[in-house]
């Protein structure tokens, strides 16, 4: 969507066309607007008194400019291209900040990085779509360490539950309300486990959000993604509209998207591989229903994402396939 830009040193505020509040500023700074993909911004030589047109029914960005002094003439200089680093670097050091520019530094930093990696795969791998594959690839070596660290606590968890199983479930039987909320402590107290145990395993999400976050205002604000075809994908900037449905949905739109679909699939193939051996029939039938409930999710959430994002996400979630086929195999092995 459009929004205005009001920049203030290495800071960027956004404002959006629908803003209700009348915003009017006195800049020095560059201002200006824009899109996914472009940008017009300038930067005037004396202070301008500002005023984006906002409004709930306003459609198009309009800026007025007013100079402090009646008479006085206006000069600006005009940056009008891509929201792209090389193109805002060579044009002003000081526009570089617009990029990923919503986000905390150190999401930008995680931004940053994605996009430095994806660069250096399409000159390896000359084909954008191949060069988010291998980014998704090499993304998951780097963060190995950190996976190990969250499978470690998710295999405590797993592990606990299995021990406190068959003792919860004896007191669920025998006691309500008070007493057994009481009984669950002592019994807490006596296995010299935490009552939120259960919270390592959340260990993994906050290892993938931050990186799932900058992959997808990375991959969303790409503008070489903008037209670039792979397979049946027309422009990876978009979703990848397989083919177009005789009637509209609200929300999903008019058109079947199958790298979704692809992508739910071999998340529902990995959760119903995925197993600890300290889990019984019960625990694991419960565990593989929350992975499948929250793959189904991942489709809603994904289903209208970008191409490049949606085919950044499938590829990934085939590498945990493959993890969890060499990790079968080595069980049975042994």
């Amino acid at each position: 969507q459009t929004r205005y830009l009001l920049f203030d040193g290495s800071s960027v505020e956004s404002v959006g066309l629908d803003e209700t509040e009348q915003v009017e500023r006195v800049s020095q700074d560059w201002f200006g607007f824009r899109n996914r993909f472009w940008t017009a911004v300038v930067r005037p030589g004396p202070p301008l008194s500002i005023k984006p047109l906002t409004g709930e029914q306003v459609q198009d960005a309009s800026l007025e400019m007013t100079a402090q002094d009646s008479g006085q003439n206006i000069d600006l200089q005009l940056y009008l291209g891509p929201v792209e680093p090389k193109a805002l670097s060579q044009a002003a050091s000081e526009l570089e900040s617009l990029m990923y520019s919503g986000l905390w530094f150190w999401l930008r930093w995680i931004c940053q990085a994605l996009y430095f990696l994806l660069n250096a795969s399409v000159m390896v791998v000359p084909h954008w779509g191949l060069a988010v594959m291998v980014l998704s690839v090499v993304v998951g070596i780097l963060m190995r360490p950190l996976s190990r660290i969250a499978d470690r606590l998710q295999d405590q968890v797993h592990e606990t539950d299995a021990r406190l199983a068959p003792t919860l479930a004896a007191i669920k039987k025998d006691y309500k309300g008070e007493q057994q909320s009481e009984k669950i402590i002592a019994m807490y107290k006596a296995e010299n486990v935490h009552p939120l145990y259960s919270l390592k395993s959340l260990a993994g999400v906050f290892v993938v959000i931050p990186v799932f976050i900058g992959a997808f205002d990375m991959l969303a604000e790409n503008i070489h993604l903008s037209g670039e075809s792979f397979l049946w994908i027309a422009d990876m900037s978009q979703p990848d509209a397989f083919m177009q449905l005789p009637f509209h949905i609200p929300f999903f739109g008019g058109f079947l998207n199958l790298l979704p679909f692809i992508m739910t699939g071999f998340s529902f193939i990995a959760s119903k591989m995925h197993s600890h051996p300290a889990m019984d029939a019960a625990q694991q039938r419960k565990h593989s229903r929350n992975l499948v409930l929250m793959s189904l999710g991942f489709l809603v959430l994904f289903y209208t994402f970008p191409a490049g994002m949606v085919l950044y996400w499938t590829t990934n979630n085939l590498i945990s396939v493959i993890k969890a086929l060499w990790k079968k195999r080595k069980l049975s092995d042994n």
